[in-house]
């Protein structure tokens, strides 16, 4: 059968407009916003996504498969349509994030946000977001872009499937089994991956790609079997709102997620369009005019929303309060309607698609250029001459003491977080987490040439323990037990490291939890530690302490010099509103009560290591960090502290000269 030559007067197949499915774009983007306002309340609210991802393989696939088969298939009148769909609403928001964040961002926010602009511009922010999923990443309620995550997915989806079924039908192969083998595939390396990299399953196209699949096969499914839908519609419906209802109730962001629990959003959504529209519950509930409403304006209202309690979120240093929220999807509804009707609407009724689809698409590489731009001039630092804020938001969130080549040909990277050496036959390793990695510029600094230092690790120095770590976005995970004990082989068997700092972020460890207030800890972050072969135990301390102390008992065996260094003071203020409130102690300082308050056990703990192995020097940072009762964040001239855990290269110089006066007394 002879495949056509795209030209730009043929015309699309569409398929029939169906006021259930808007009503279910409804559901999905309701799902969506009660998720991201209110977590607690509608805690499995962001498989709203994946209801969308269900909704545009269906729509997209019945459009291409119908098109392909009565042979008027067009790929420049689908990508004009594709454009003329999508980038009026993002381009605005884009525009929106440059204007509002030229006002409230400091400049490393601000050049975070042009990576996110430029990501957005060229839908590869899914790319972006995986790869900044890191140890020193911003908080991700604080990105007023991470959203467009699933929008680099649906663009990446309506970018290859249209080549690939074009591909398909000049060789008369089937549809149906070219898209099921993509969606097992698809689903495969979902159930692969989950387990080993959950964020690369949540942002992978690849992992991704199987929930559009389900649609597309739908869209097969009611081209050339309808009769299959027909039967038991009413059933099917109610069984498709029953997986969704379940999974808003079971799921919540601690879940592996997609994995196996994306079937319940995935197969609901598939059941709930398959009943179609004359389905009771469609046709009674989807079909509500108020849901229909909300479907139509769905696509600005689901970009608005984020930006707009991200935004908020940025200001405040913390959500705000439940009456801002619903003031926020007030004017995010608002704002949406406005969106539809006033830049819509207009852009994809009416003529001159050609000229309305090269228009938008260099406005949109304007925008990505606009964010590179921004991107590569950290974030127009020169707008901080108005705020008395100079030099200071230059070093905010600054480090660049991460890894180099010398540390990695001797130690390799594998399951390292860091490694950093200065000389290729260091002496003194700083061992431990990356509360050990802060303190490497300052030791090096107050070493000079006369001797090497070595950063390395990924996890606490807790021996046989295994630290397992559950934050609130997803899946748990083992923390550095085995690049620990490769580690510890290293030190242990090496002639050249003599001496070794012990340096941990000890607290969390100790309390089970992260981000503390001033004498309590937040969960918002769960650590279990457990010995080998064992399952994680409820009392950290007595864990903790046997893997501490078989860190030092090995070392101490091996003839290795010991100092343990008490952890920084955590920081009690937001760096971010330092920074915008320079002036005031409300925002940039806190107590030192409170530091030694939550530091107690360790402390103590410390007493009983140093009675047992008095060799072992104990070094403490806290009156360096907080010569008085006010613990401050900046001097006037430098940060002490570049994010809420980390200090600066500034205090790390300052901790690096009295350290070295310990470690050197151990000569």
């Amino acid at each position: 059968m002879h495949f056509p030559v795209p030209v730009q007067h043929a015309r699309l197949t569409h398929p029939k407009y169906r006021a259930d499915i808007d009503g279910l774009r409804a559901i999905a983007i309701l799902s969506v916003v009660g998720f991201h306002m209110f977590p607690l309340w509608f805690p499995g609210g962001f498989i709203g996504v994946d209801i969308f991802f269900v909704i545009s393989g269906f729509l997209i696939s019945t459009i291409i498969f119908g098109s392909l088969e009565r042979n008027n298939f067009s790929f420049l009148d689908f990508y004009i349509r594709r454009i003329k769909r999508i980038f009026p609403a993002l381009l605005l928001i884009l525009f929106a994030c440059l204007l509002i964040g030229w006002f409230i961002l400091t400049p490393a926010e601000y050049k975070q946000l042009g990576k996110h602009i430029a990501g957005g511009a060229g839908f590869i922010s899914n790319f972006i977001l995986w790869g900044e999923s890191g140890y020193f990443d911003t908080e991700s309620a604080k990105k007023p872009l991470l959203h467009l995550w699933s929008l680099g997915i649906e663009e990446q989806f309506y970018f290859f499937w249209p080549l690939l079924l074009a591909f398909v039908w000049k060789r008369k192969w089937r549809f149906v089994s070219v898209t099921a083998a993509i969606a097992v595939i698809s689903f495969a390396f979902n159930i692969y991956i989950i387990d080993k990299d959950y964020k690369a399953a949540f942002y992978l196209p690849t992992s991704r790609f199987w929930e559009l699949m389900i649609g597309s096969i739908l869209a097969y499914i009611v081209l050339h079997k309808p009769h299959l839908n027909v039967r038991y519609k009413n059933v099917q419906s109610i069984l498709g709102v029953a997986l969704i209802v379940l999974g808003m109730t079971l799921l919540n962001k601690e879940r592996a997620f997609p994995g196996w629990w994306a079937l319940l959003p995935v197969l609901g959504s598939f059941l709930l369009i398959s009943a179609g529209q004359n389905a009771w519950f469609n046709w009674n509930i989807l079909s509500n005019r108020l849901l229909v409403w909300v479907g139509l304006i769905s696509y600005p209202l689901y970009l608005w929303h984020w930006v707009l309690i991200s935004f908020a979120r940025i200001v405040q240093g913390q959500t705000p309060p439940p009456d801002a929220r619903i003031a926020i999807i007030f004017v995010s509804f608002a704002l949406s309607w406005i969106t539809y009707q006033m830049i819509e609407r207009p852009v994809r009724l009416g003529g001159h698609g050609s000229l309305k689809a090269i228009t938008l698409l260099v406005l949109m590489v304007l925008t990505g250029l606009t964010g590179y731009t921004l991107y590569r001039f950290d974030g127009f630092d020169f707008r901080d001459s108005e705020r008395d804020v100079g030099s200071l938001a230059k070093q905010y969130q600054k480090w660049d003491y991460i890894f180099n080549q010398t540390c990695i040909d001797k130690y390799g990277r594998d399951q390292l977080t860091f490694c950093i050496a200065s000389n290729a036959n260091p002496e003194i390793i700083l061992f431990g987490d990356s509360h050990a990695n802060q303190l490497y510029p300052g030791l090096v600094k107050a070493y000079g040439k006369s001797k090497g230092i070595l950063s390395i690790g990924n996890g606490p120095p807790l021996g046989s323990v295994k630290v397992t770590f559950q934050n609130v976005t997803g899946h748990p995970w083992l923390f550095g037990h085995e690049s620990y004990k490769k580690v510890l082989r290293e030190i242990k068997n090496s002639d050249e490291l003599k001496t070794v700092v012990l340096s941990s972020s000890w607290d969390p460890l100790i309390h089970g939890s992260f981000y503390p207030l001033e004498n309590h800890w937040i969960p918002t972050g769960s650590i279990f530690l457990s010995l080998e072969n064992e399952y994680p135990r409820s009392d950290n301390l007595d864990v903790f302490k046997f893997g501490f102390e078989q860190t030092i008992r090995e070392l101490l065996i091996a003839n290795k010099k010991v100092v343990i260094v008490i952890d920084t003071p955590e920081v009690m203020a937001n760096p971010e509103l330092c920074l915008k409130n320079i002036n005031s102690d409300n925002f940039c300082t806190f107590k030192k009560s409170g530091v030694m308050l939550r530091q107690k056990y360790f402390r103590n703990y410390l007493k009983e290591i140093k009675a047992r192995y008095p060799q072992v020097e104990i070094f403490d940072p806290v009156p360096i960090m907080c010569p008085q009762e006010a613990c401050l964040m900046h001097n006037n001239k430098y940060l002490l502290y570049r994010d809420f855990s980390h200090i600066s290269e500034y205090s790390s110089g300052k901790i690096g000269r009295q350290l070295r006066v310990v470690i050197d007394s151990l000569e």
